[in-house]
């Protein structure tokens, strides 16, 4: 394939290499997917990330492996060379036109924060055809009397307004009117009726020429116009065709066309087991009409309905009649029915939801796979997948097999497919899939895709703890609690409601790592980062997502809600001393603990760091874990212990706490604390 390359004027300049199989991609059709593959030209100073806005009727995923769809990627020093499949599919939508998806990858983080945007251009084919429609392809009609048909499009128009102009072959037989139809896009499939009026015995037939939009070499229909001498004994059918849905009822009339001298019958016959007359509420295949001297002009209505059966095909059939007792008239017209079949073919999986795999060759688990009507012959189903690391086998024998095979008589019996995921070397859980496409026994192009979630035994825990306040009118603070192993984190953020933030995610490093010029301050218990560029006055959830070693993450935490509102100068209030402690007494060698959170408040509702420090180590010293201060006595006299209360944006109050230690000293040496407290 091809290889796009964003325009650079030196090689080692960052860039966003797209691989595809032109510039162009075509034969991206509605309601098929196509793909592409993206890495980076260079290796990131850090973590960048590739992004994607669509314009045009196409979706984007550049991460199948991540669940939802991801307009992003994480690129690194360990994978910035990797090529990362994207999925495109094109939207259905209700016009017959063919039209094109700009696809714009962006870059930042790192170094790329400078590297050229990649356009990528999809042709998306229509899967709709332009078709003038006509409800009927033949009329019946007495001289002096009409009929009627209607015309709709098959798909909407682009581009304006489409004319369609029924003409009759020859006017002296019968006219028709209106003589000019109009649709446009958002009257395309509304019924319009034509009436065909009877002139003099003979036939004709009524074009319907088309102009304007898209329409222009659009296929449209003929319907052939029977006018009979209405002084001639005939028997008169309207419509002579009707189009039914699978179950469905439809009518039609029947009357004669002169006087009889005596009773007349006619008798419709079905042709088919799978359309019944209905006499009464009972399904016939023949039913008797009788017309009399008294009824002769007066329409006689039949009820004709479609059987539901299992298969998927279309049928065609008739309703023939035959006439008795009527000046030797012995048939009239054939009433034409065309039946669409509303079982679509398709498959159906048990369980529907998907599966859960847990990542190691031994750990399996069972789906099956059932078509949902009876095939018109055999069809067999192949199962492959875009994940490597995802395997499966479709009957048990040696191997890994990937097809299925259904036939006419074991189509509704559910066959079993055993799936597994392989160890990879991340430790995130992943979203994948199992595509299966069908061909054959009229199941051609029906593909179904069944989830598979892939668990990791390595994957991040959700962190705990996590806090969110206010830090000013427009930025929130947050706090959670480390969460061990993780490599780094991302705070993630919306408005209560909407949509998760995806084009602002802070990563925040693990404790004492750097990125992208942020270090945090501890390296254990609540760690801290702020939110900037909010609403005032909107309530936002706030949720945080360890990363492991390769930046995946893992469970969400649980969501912390707060709102951005005013607060002192620069929208932010330093940290204050809530209480002074008396004096802590100690004895040679024994520990105190104080709960700072009783000592200090902050007015904002910021979390907060201490940091301790003593005036005289050899007496006392002391540490701080979360909220609690340890205090620890090493040898007879007074000290000071300061301690500092900082919040996110730098501010502080601090307070002293005096120490007395009694005792006997066994050292001379400094207090210590306890090894692991």
């Amino acid at each position: 394939s091809a290889q796009l390359f964003a325009s650079t004027v030196d090689d080692d300049e960052p860039a966003i290499v797209v691989e595809a199989s032109s510039l162009i991609i075509a034969g991206v059709t509605e309601g098929t997917t196509a793909a592409y593959t993206v890495r980076l030209d260079t290796e990131p100073a850090g973590v960048a990330r590739v992004s994607v806005a669509v314009e045009g009727a196409v979706s984007v995923d550049l991460d199948r492996h991540q669940a939802g769809v991801q307009p992003w990627l994480r690129f690194d020093a360990t994978n910035w060379n990797t090529p990362r499949t994207a999925q495109v599919r094109g939207l259905e939508d209700a016009d017959a036109a063919a039209g094109m998806a700009t696809l714009r990858h962006t870059s930042s983080g790192a170094d790329y924060g400078r590297a050229p945007a990649v356009d990528v251009q999809f042709a998306v084919s229509d899967n709709d055809t332009p078709q003038v429609l006509a409800d009927a392809t033949s009329v019946d009609v007495n001289e002096s009397s009409s009929s009627a048909y209607s015309v709709t499009l098959a798909a909407a128009p682009t581009g304006g307004t489409v004319e369609v102009t029924p003409t009759s072959s020859d006017e002296a037989v019968a006219t028709v009117s209106p003589t000019t139809l109009r649709f446009t896009s958002s009257n395309w499939n509304a019924p319009q009726r034509v009436t065909v009026r009877g002139v003099s015995d003979g036939a004709a037939n009524i074009t319907h020429p088309t102009t304007g939009a898209d329409y222009g070499t659009a296929s449209t229909p003929t319907v052939a116009a029977t006018v009979r001498d209405e002084d001639a004994p005939g028997v008169r059918v309207e419509p002579t065709l009707l189009r039914l849905a699978e179950g469905a009822m439809g009518s039609y009339r029947v009357r004669l066309n002169t006087q009889p001298s005596g009773d007349v019958t006619v008798t419709a016959t079905s042709g088919s087991t799978e359309l019944s007359l209905k006499d009464g509420a009972r399904d016939v295949g023949t039913l008797t009409l009788t017309f009399t001297a008294q009824n002769w002009n007066a329409d006689q209505e039949v009820r004709a309905q479609s059987i539901v059966d299992d298969d998927v095909d279309d049928e065609t059939t008739t309703v023939d009649h035959t006439v008795a007792g009527y000046a030797g008239v012995s048939s009239a017209p054939t009433l034409a029915v065309e039946v669409e079949d509303t079982d679509a073919p398709g498959l159906a999986f048990d369980p529907p939801e998907g599966l859960t795999l847990t990542e190691g060759g031994a750990a399996t688990a069972t789906y099956t796979v059932v078509l949902t009507a009876r095939p018109a012959g055999s069809v067999t189903i192949t199962v492959s997948s875009d994940d490597a690391g995802l395997a499966f086998d479709t009957n048990g024998a040696p191997g890994d097999q990937t097809a299925l095979t259904f036939t006419t008589l074991n189509w509704n019996e559910p066959q079993t497919v055993t799936a597994r995921a392989e160890t990879d070397a991340d430790a995130a859980t992943e979203d994948a899939a199992l595509l299966h496409s069908a061909s054959g026994g009229g199941y051609d192009n029906v593909t179904a895709e069944y989830a598979v979630q892939v668990s990791d035994a390595e994957a991040m825990p959700a962190p705990a703890r996590v806090q969110a306040s206010s830090a000013g009118t427009t930025s929130l603070s947050v706090s959670w609690s480390a969460s061990p192993g993780a490599h780094g984190y991302w705070v993630q953020w919306r408005p209560v409601g909407g949509e998760w933030s995806l084009d602002r995610l802070i990563e925040v490093p693990a404790a004492g790592a750097a990125s992208a010029g942020r270090t945090l301050r501890v390296a254990t218990g609540p760690l801290s980062a702020r939110i900037d560029g909010l609403r005032e006055g909107v309530v936002y959830e706030v949720r945080v997502l360890a990363l492991n070693r390769d930046g995946y993450p893992g469970d969400p935490s649980v969501i912390a809600i707060a709102t951005p509102r005013a607060g002192g100068a620069g929208g932010n209030r330093a940290p204050e001393v809530a209480a002074q402690p008396e004096i802590v007494l100690l004895e040679v060698g024994d520990q105190a603990e104080l709960d700072l959170s009783g000592l200090f408040r902050d007015p904002d509702g910021d979390p907060l760091t201490y940091s301790p420090a003593s005036t005289n180590p050899e007496v006392a010293t002391a540490t701080v874990a979360e909220t609690t201060l340890r205090i620890f006595g090493g040898r007879p006299g007074n000290a000071e212990i300061a301690v500092t209360a900082e919040d996110p944006q730098g501010l502080s109050a601090s307070l002293d706490i005096r120490v007395g230690v009694i005792g006997t000293a066994c050292s001379t040496a400094p207090a210590q604390a306890p090894e692991g407290g």
